[in-house]
């Protein structure tokens, strides 16, 4: 009984099932348009693709970046499901071409005139051509080579390239499989193979990108053949054999530097002031900075490709010689700011490209050869299919094939404009009539970057709590949000949209850095001295400032650029806030406007030398936060417990201002944590060291420099001080610290400009510091999605002679035996 009613209770079952059942012709519709509709929109994917991916690179937009992404990995997908259903069919027909050309007989008798030969009646789809499907496998197999703007969405894809490889001949017997099944009757035979050399070349060529922009493949493109230096048996057996015969034989031994430039020291060339300017403001003409930033000449762009293929190899962790390193160094010290970050963004346009895209295969002899032959094939079948071929095909197939080929066309002319008036034609062209001709077109003075800067305030962000909103629809609004994003594991992602934003990098920023490099530059005499000075996170600013005089543990100010990075980074950015805060109550108390809302963050032209550094100050503050916060990839290698500080910190300045009855703005916040008192106790003693916390350590900071002195009777007469200049050189160990004077004389505070000068420079010391400690390959991961300013700083260091990859001081060295008969 109970098997019965279990059998009765299936059938019931499935017959409530069948109601739901996809009717017959809605299935068979389908199966007559799926391969059609898989085709056109492999081709939309590619069209997409080929325009949208360049725009990657110069713009930061997570929404372009989706789409790209999504256009990317459908790309492959869609052809792959639009072959396999081509062999499919293929396969499945049986008597493909005899019922498929019986068919169209009798279609093209019932259509006589049609045009095109028709098909199964009406505008259906019917049965397929054998001959049309195996013309479209080629176009499939195009497709799957991609445009030439983008082989890589990320780095990781380029370790794919032996899955592409394997792809590749996968496809092939699926496409010769088609196109096998067609024959004898193929009357598209001619227009199909040659479409087949052209999708397998094109396949190729994405595979090689991949493959040149792997680890592996990219370090086996920089690395020489092995060096094993001059023969030191050789000489020693010929040293021993003179020595034997009696002679008086010594060794001379030159060493490579010596050889090339003597005892000479770098001098930079008198190409303006390299001096640090008094301030920011001043010595600036910002229109002349704008023109020569627009004269980005052909000799720019040749220096800039040299200097890329000798720079590439930091990417993949390799060493510099000193030939490298004085080359570069002697090239920038010449450049303005502007200038010279126009370089360094051509030269990462260039890294871009052939980690991301088909350029290295490309712009070479035989890849202008492929794309000759590419472009030649796509041609000849578009002709070959126009004037033969067409009898007997459905209209529809006819149109899809013509938009196929007409696509092809497309996406190939465009691949050769954008080949044409890229950056590596002009390299390839060199300085000659046919390049000068072509550089208006190229325009070389294009943005090769987003040339913004994303921005984070640490206590906007804790103003942002559920209880400070007062409208109820914000406030449950947030919390869902907030909720949502715990639960699907991508809080981050939306606290970085909502609370972060970006504003365009500002043009004496760029000339502040830039000027505190070459100085540091400058100091920068030997490799010794060069990685002391990279270790400094805001310790060479203060005592070349003279603010600190020695080391001391009970100075908020030297333990503030002792501690970790991570704390360093907070500390300051908070201490940052706060001074400006005061400043902004400073400027009010003057009568000067420059201080409320919009020019606190730097959107207005700001009047004294203190509001432009303290501006600059604001922007890489805030910068800085957000690197550490949102980007920690970028500071792996240092942060260590940054995430875990920053919310312990976030939390506490929350609880701080739920304590306030009123809805607390900016202002406000800082006002109240400058108002408490921290001259009782120090907070680690309250709190003991579980947690990670700095706020209150960061409102001390922000109070000692507020009263920085300039700390030296010694220093009133004009001199450094015996300890001061100790300890100088105990820090910095031998580097030529230029003395500033940028003190007061008479050993009482600093002025506000001093110390927002103090302040900005410590921010580039720690912006260099986090540039060269990030490993290279994270550097080149950011330049897919818009690029960093952290990237350039990274590079243009590493052309001043400022990293970690110059391990060679001396070169080769040259031995010779000296004896006297």
């Amino acid at each position: 009984v109970s098997c019965a009613a279990a059998l009765f209770d299936g059938k019931q079952t499935s017959m409530e099932l069948r109601r739901y059942e996809v009717p017959a012709k809605y299935k068979q519709r389908w199966s007559d348009w799926e391969i059609r509709a898989f085709v056109v929109a492999s081709l939309t994917l590619q069209v997409i693709l080929i325009t949208l991916a360049p725009n990657r690179k110069r713009r930061p937009s997570r929404r372009i970046r989706f789409l790209i992404w999504s256009c990317y990995l459908l790309a492959d997908a869609v052809a792959n499901f639009a072959l396999g259903h081509l062999a499919d069919n293929q396969s499945g027909s049986g008597q493909t071409n005899t019922t498929s050309s019986a068919g169209f007989e009798r279609a093209s008798t019932s259509h006589k005139g049609a045009g095109f030969g028709g098909g199964g009646g009406g505008g259906g789809g019917g049965s397929f051509n054998s001959n049309v499907l195996a013309f479209w496998a080629p176009f499939l197999l195009l497709h799957l080579g991609g445009p030439d703007t983008i082989t890589a969405f990320s780095l990781e894809d380029n370790e794919l390239w032996l899955r592409h490889l394997m792809g590749l001949g996968f496809q092939l017997v699926a496409s010769g499989y088609v196109l096998l099944r067609s024959l004898p009757h193929n009357t598209l035979l001619a227009p199909t193979l040659v479409m087949l050399l052209v999708g397998s070349i094109k396949y190729i060529e994405r595979t090689y990108s991949l493959y040149l922009g792997s680890a592996d493949g990219f370090r086996d493109s920089i690395i020489g053949a092995p060096d094993p230096g001059p023969m030191y048996f050789k000489l020693m057996e010929e040293y021993k054999s003179k020595r034997a015969a009696g002679l008086d034989t010594r060794i001379e031994i030159v060493h490579e530097n010596q050889l090339r430039f003597g005892n000479a020291t770098i001098s930079p060339a008198a190409d303006g002031d390299h001096s640090t300017p008094s301030h920011v403001g001043e010595n600036l003409d910002v229109q002349a900075m704008e023109d020569q930033s627009r004269k980005l000449d052909i000799q720019d762009m040749l220096d800039a490709h040299r200097f890329f293929i000798i720079f590439r190899s930091i990417v993949a962790d390799l060493i510099l010689s000193f030939h490298e390193r004085k080359e570069s160094r002697e090239y920038f010290l010449k450049l303005s700011a502007a200038k010279a970050f126009k370089v360094i963004s051509v030269e990462l346009n260039f890294l871009y490209d052939g980690l991301y895209t088909k350029a290295l295969v490309v712009h070479r002899g035989w890849g202008y050869a492929l794309r000759a032959t590419c472009s030649a094939g796509i041609a000849a079948s578009f002709l070959m299919f126009f004037f033969f071929g067409k009898v007997g095909f459905h209209h529809v197939d006819v149109w899809i094939t013509y938009a196929l080929l007409f696509g092809a066309v497309a996406l190939d002319f465009l691949g050769l404009v954008m080949l044409l008036l890229s950056d590596w034609t002009v390299v390839s062209l060199g300085d000659n009539h046919l390049c000068r001709r072509l550089v208006p077109l190229a325009r070389l003075n294009r943005k090769r970057w987003s040339e913004v800067i994303s921005q984070l305030d640490l206590i906007r962000f804790c103003l942002h709590d559920v209880g400070q909103e007062k409208d109820w629809c914000l406030r449950w609004g947030r919390a869902y949000l907030e909720i949502l994003g715990q639960r699907l594991c991508f809080q981050e992602t939306m606290e970085e949209v909502i609370y972060s934003h970006r504003m365009k990098l500002d043009k004496e920023l760029m000339k502040l850095i830039f000027e505190e490099l070459k100085l540091k530059s400058e100091d920068a005499k030997d490799l010794k001295t060069t990685k002391q000075l990279i270790k400094c996170r805001g310790r060479h600013v203060l005592l070349n400032h003279r603010v600190i005089m020695k080391k001391s543990d009970d100075d908020p100010l030297w333990r503030s650029v002792e501690v970790e990075f991570d704390e360093c980074v907070l500390l300051w950015h908070i201490a940052t806030d706060l001074c400006y805060y005061q400043h902004i109550e400073d400027e009010k108390g003057r009568g000067n406007s420059a201080g409320q809302g919009d020019t606190a963050r730097g959107d207005g032209d700001g009047g004294s030398p203190a509001t432009d550094y303290c501006k600059l100050s604001k922007e890489l503050s805030e910068y800085m936060l957000y690197l550490l916060v949102m980007q920690p990839v970028l500071t792996s290698t240092m942060a260590g417990i940054g995430l875990i500080r920053y919310r312990d910190t976030c939390e506490e300045a929350r609880l701080v201002f739920q304590t306030s009855s009123e809805k607390l703005e900016w202002e406000d916040a800082c006002k109240m944590l400058l108002s408490v008192t921290t001259e009782a106790a120090k907070p680690s003693d309250v709190k003991g060291d579980r947690s990670k916390s700095v706020l209150f350590d960061a409102c001390i900071l922000a109070k000692r420099l507020m009263k920085m002195e300039a700390n030296a009777a010694a220093e009133a007469k004009g001199g450094e001080g015996e300890e001061h200049a100790q300890e100088k050189e105990k820090i910095i160990e031998g580097a030529y610290v230029k003395a500033a004077g940028d003190f007061k004389k008479d050993g009482g505070e600093l002025e506000p400009e001093e110390m927002w000068k103090v302040i900005a420079k410590v921010w580039v010391e720690m912006l260099s510091y986090a540039a060269c400690h990030c490993r290279g390959i994270a550097h080149a991961r950011k330049l897919s999605t818009g690029g960093e300013l952290l990237n350039l700083v990274w590079f243009l260091m590493a052309h001043l002679g400022l990293g970690k990859q110059f391990r060679t001081e001396t070169g080769q060295a040259r031995a010779k035996l000296v004896f006297d008969k």
